[in-house]
């Protein structure tokens, strides 16, 4: 039976959510897009900036000392988050970034015409145009993964794919952020690995959502995004093995990722800092490193738990809505619902959900080839976080009531 009364204990950690912060407190349900920032992180990030402001790794004074020392500490926080090791951990811009250093700098050097990529339908724009430039350029071919009638992946399709002997590489989410599929990653891997094929995860959706273990999964590469993560703007994750990382070219050059120049010959540094070119995002990588440890402080287990009981009830409630359709029902799902209401466009819904203080995503989702199989052209999407509860979700319903009544009387 679906719990119809659940009250978030971290709800008051943000001050987005205080009473006092506005006339109407938001039913933000768009963490998908961008999650909410706790004040315990924006308070910690606040204090660093003023009294830690200096570069990294390269001033010798106590000032410089202390940022680097932060700097560093963020990357092993990191590491820990994902059971890795810090020298696999390559700070990038975001996930868009990250998937873009594993397209042309581990796969454009080793493929040659004729070689395969595995891609899935339910990826978002990000993981799916970079592997599409490089296919173009070398002549490549890209197998897509169909997708069963309740948004869950054809696996059978999917392993017919890794056993062709020239598949180079497979890219895929962990979870979609259209439908909240939560894709079998674990095994996934292990079939890809049987056939040599190494697997490049999209963990966008899930850095915030659930417990991570890089040894347990097996993925070669996982890409996340900070401000999906209760993180500032403007910072991600690359994690990728040490044999690999190690043999990969510079995705970009200048200051800070090489060992020595002259104007005949540079030799390039080692490990993450070889990808990490010019003034990294100090202040990102430290405010990520606060947000895991805030994260940390709940824990993912129960994060997850509890979200799989908001999601539950969240998908409940709109399935009840007649004239309501829900894109995706595959078993294992996160708390993200995408929806359409019948003869209201999808933009329309969500202009009049705002102006009710209720804060939904409307559109393709950046997942265009995702939204043509699905034969539609856009969605409402409601993305839970830890911070929501079942007023977020009631509001919600009470949303698409009104919706209904404007436009369909």
């Amino acid at each position: 039976m679906i719990q119809t009364h659940i009250v978030s204990p971290w709800r008051h950690d943000f001050e987005c959510f205080s009473n006092n912060h506005s006339k109407q407190v938001p039913a933000y349900l768009d963490s998908a897009a961008t999650s909410q920032m706790s004040t315990t992180v924006i308070h910690q990030l606040t204090q660093f900036d003023q009294y830690c402001r200096a570069n990294v790794n390269r001033g010798v004074y106590p000032l410089s000392a202390k940022a680097t020392q932060a700097y560093a500490h963020a990357r092993q926080t990191v590491a820990d988050f994902i059971h890795a090791k810090p020298e696999q951990v390559v700070f990038t811009h975001g996930c868009t970034e990250a998937l873009n250093i594993v397209c042309a700098s581990y796969l454009a050097p080793i493929v040659t015409p004729g070689d395969e990529i595995i891609l899935t339908t339910m990826e978002h724009h990000a993981n799916i145009v970079p592997w599409q430039v490089l296919a173009q350029q070398k002549k490549l071919k890209l197998n897509i993964v169909s997708l069963h009638d309740d948004g869950s992946l054809n696996l059978d399709q999917l392993y017919q794919f890794l056993a062709r002997p020239r598949c180079k590489l497979l890219s895929l989410t962990h979870i979609s952020n259209v439908l909240g599929t939560i894709n079998p990653i674990q095994a996934i891997c292990k079939q890809a690995h049987q056939h040599g094929v190494p697997v490049c995860v999209d963990g966008a959706q899930s850095g915030q959502h659930m417990p991570l273990d890089m040894q347990a999964l097996g993925a070669d590469f996982y890409v996340l995004s900070g401000h999906k993560m209760g993180a500032p703007f403007g910072i991600g994750v690359l994690y990728a093995r040490d044999s690999i990382l190690a043999n990969m070219v510079p995705f970009q050059t200048g200051g800070g990722m090489i060992e020595s120049v002259d104007f005949n010959h540079v030799t390039f540094a080692h490990g993450p800092e070889r990808f990490e070119a010019g003034t990294p995002n100090i202040s990102g990588a430290v405010g990520l490193g606060y947000a895991i440890d805030y994260l940390n402080s709940i824990g993912l287990d129960t994060i997850q738990a509890y979200e799989q009981m908001l999601g539950d009830y969240m998908q409940q409630s709109l399935h009840a809505c007649q004239g309501l359709h829900i894109q995706g029902t595959a078993p294992h799902k996160a708390a993200i619902v995408s929806f359409t209401l019948d003869d209201v466009h999808a933009h329309d819904v969500a202009t009049i959900m705002g102006e009710m203080g209720v804060c939904v995503r409307a559109g393709h989702h950046c997942a265009m080839p995702l939204m043509k199989s699905l034969g539609i052209h856009a969605t409402i999407r409601a993305s839970a976080s830890f911070y929501n509860d079942s007023t977020d979700v009631d509001r919600l319903v009470e949303a698409v009531s009104r919706c209904k009544r404007l436009f369909q009387a």
